[in-house]
């Protein structure tokens, strides 16, 4: 239980990471 809880934390960080990268190249590409 503790596990998946620390898997599911550190993928909605890396999800979060990655859309703020995303969305910022997306602001300097335009």
């Amino acid at each position: 239980m503790m596990f998946s809880q620390l898997v599911f934390k550190n993928i909605s960080r890396n999800i979060r990471t990655y859309a703020a990268y995303f969305l910022s190249e997306n602001v300097m590409l335009e």
